[in-house]
């Protein structure tokens, strides 16, 4: 799942749609090409002039399966590409950090997922389970964040489903009691 391929390229090599990427997303010139990230075919372009010990360092960085780039562990390689390679690569290797995170983290939420769902579903199934969705409620509280027009970290789930998420857990705490 976090398996990525490191492939060494002269800029000559990259093609038209990586070239651009680089001139319009990183606003870098080809001739000043570094590392770029496939995110689709998983793989980390280095050019083929970057010493093998620096690709060791991009590849550790990108690979890195901590939630966040500031731990001890990796911030001292992000400090070294910041400082010998600039913002720039710097930028490309945090997204492909970034993008690596996301697909770690989907692929964690999809395998709990089905015994989340049966557990839900055998509650409301069970006679003996109290009815407590007050559907009115939530259409309400759905209709209220949606017109604020905010937005979840990933953009994978509306806000009104974060806040639906968010009453159940509080309600759970005591935090939220009498509705």
């Amino acid at each position: 799942m976090n398996e990525i391929t490191l492939k060494r390229v002269r800029s000559d090599e990259l093609t038209r749609l990586q070239i651009m990427r680089l001139d319009r997303h990183y606003k870098t010139v080809l001739g000043d090409f570094v590392a770029l990230y496939d995110h689709k075919r998983k793989e980390l372009l280095v050019n083929s002039k970057i010493p093998d010990t620096d690709v060791q360092i991009f590849m550790r960085t990108v690979l890195y399966d901590g939630d966040c780039t500031d731990d001890a562990e990796c911030m001292e390689d992000f400090e070294y590409i910041y400082a010998n390679y600039g913002f720039t690569v710097y930028s490309i290797l945090s997204d492909a950090w970034k993008a690596q995170r996301r697909d770690r983290r989907l692929a964690q939420a999809e395998e709990i997922t089905p015994r989340v769902v049966k557990a839900i579903g055998d509650y409301i199934m069970d006679d003996d389970s109290p009815s407590v969705f007050d559907e009115f409620l939530v259409y309400q509280i759905c209709s209220t964040v949606n017109k604020k027009k905010r937005t979840t970290a990933y953009n994978l789930v509306g806000a009104d489903t974060e806040y639906v998420f968010y009453l159940g857990y509080l309600m759970g705490k005591g935090v939220i009691h009498d509705v």
